[in-house]
């Protein structure tokens, strides 16, 4: 029995050596089979983060020039070249627009033509001969029509060829303008794009290394074609690792869009004064709505420091939104909010009681109003709160009862503790610009 057992497991032994020995051989195939693919694997995975942190290297770099080229619109602005830039876009866009009316007459003329033709030799039975007859009088007057204004624009093209060249020349200079302008800002953002990376370079991650860059292309940028949005576009081909060699090169693309400051504050070197003397009509050339509010505010500060006179006097625009000015002593402070408001604004046009509102808006922001910074201030017994509200001098003319919407505003404030609501029609008078009574935009003109 005890023999058998030593049999028994003598075989067993043996049996077990010949299983191990086929599982290591089966081991083997299979780590050599799936070894190479998941090392590929893992290694295209690392390669692909490596890329994504690339071009999050790249999109990080090309904000910050973008950023800055955006900061530097402001001196396209004050140099006077978007005027002069300007001025071109706008010659430019009629001269094309009437190319295009005399391409759109002579093609009308052309297509008169043919369709007479086909409505003569339309070989179709079921239309009858009466209506066959009215339909071909119809593309004779048409065509007769179409071939007057032809006639008449190339009589004008021969009595005054110059007046032509000077339209091709005008569209011309607009694209050449553009291009030129495009290019120097694009030639700028390489250099400014390179900088950004070699920063990223000896901070540790070369991008361009990483993602094997031998050329950043700028074709797709666009730079202000608006007149003030900025996109810069790049895209460059990103060889693709040992594994996939096999595969086309990859390209990938970053793009960034900002606001350009190209109509930022200050007078530009090309702007014209204006004769008036008015400053509602000035701060318009630009459309610098804000920047007028600005400007007749602190005119209106500078007013409120001569009636100062023995008293403390302090500017305080820039540090309060609701308080453009103090004027006190130990016993009274007088606080002031100054604001513009313009009625010829649509808005108010159509809904008068809108000054009203308005006016009460800054009054219950005033009242609200505590210095928490200037505790000796907030221990002057006697406070004296005032509304300053400055329209134009033809205020009248847009809205003629306006005094009565004041005079409303101002019996309500007075009840919750307002002292007094004053009205100045002053620095000039202000005459209405074509498109720019829009409902939409009357917020951003009036200054706080």
């Amino acid at each position: 029995m005890w023999n058998g057992r030593r049999v028994t497991e003598k075989f067993r032994n043996a049996d077990n050596s010949d299983f191990l020995s086929r599982c290591k051989g089966s081991a083997t195939i299979e780590a050599a089979v799936v070894l190479p693919v998941f090392l590929i694997v893992l290694f295209s995975l690392a390669y692909i983060v490596r890329i994504f942190m690339a071009y999050k290297v790249m999109q990080s770099s090309l904000q910050n020039v973008a950023r800055n080229i955006s900061a530097a619109g402001y001196f396209y602005h004050v140099s006077g070249l978007k005027e002069y830039a300007d001025k071109l876009n706008e010659l430019g866009q009629k001269a094309e627009d009437e190319l295009n009316d005399q391409k759109d007459t002579i093609i009308g003329t052309i297509d008169s033509f043919n369709a007479l033709i086909s409505g003569i030799t339309d070989p179709n039975p079921s239309v009858d001969p009466e209506t066959r007859i009215a339909s071909i009088r119809s593309l004779k007057n048409e065509l007769s029509g179409n071939i007057s204004n032809a006639a008449d624009m190339i009589k004008g093209l021969i009595k005054d060829p110059k007046e032509e060249l000077k339209l091709l020349l005008t569209v011309f200079a607009r694209k050449a303008a553009y291009a030129a302008r495009k290019e120097t800002v694009c030639m700028i953002a390489r250099v400014m794009l390179d900088d950004e990376l070699d920063k990223r370079a000896d901070a540790g991650l070369d991008a361009r290394k990483i993602l094997g860059i031998n050329d950043i292309n700028f074709d797709q940028t666009q730079v202000f074609g608006d007149n003030e949005s900025l996109e810069l576009i790049i895209t460059y081909d990103v060889k693709t690792p040992f594994p996939f060699s096999i595969l086309p090169e990859l390209t990938l693309c970053n793009r960034v869009k900002v606001i350009g400051w190209t109509s930022g504050r200050g007078q530009s070197v090309r702007e014209e004064k204006d004769e008036s003397g008015s400053i509602w009509v000035r701060m318009d050339t630009e459309n610098r709505y804000w920047d007028r509010g600005l400007s007749i505010e602190e005119a209106e500060v500078e007013k409120l420091r001569a009636e100062a006179g023995n008293m403390k006097f302090e500017a305080t625009s820039k540090k309060y939104p609701a308080v453009d000015a103090y004027i006190y002593d130990e016993n009274t402070i007088k606080m002031y909010d100054v604001f513009t408001l313009n009625p010829f604004m649509k808005t108010y046009q159509n809904q008068p009681g809108r000054i009203k509102s308005e006016i009460k808006k800054h009054g219950k922001r005033l009242l609200e109003f505590e210095p928490q910074d200037r505790p000796e201030i907030m221990e002057i017994p006697n406070r004296e709160r005032i509304v300053i509200v400055i329209f134009p001098e033809n205020a009248k003319d847009a809205v003629p009862n306006i005094e009565e919407c004041v005079s409303a505003a101002e019996a309500e404030l007075k009840k919750l503790g307002i002292t007094e609501v004053r009205v100045r029609y002053d620095y000039g008078t202000y005459t209405e610009k074509t498109g720019e009574n829009d409902e939409n935009s009357t917020t951003e003109r009036e200054a706080a």
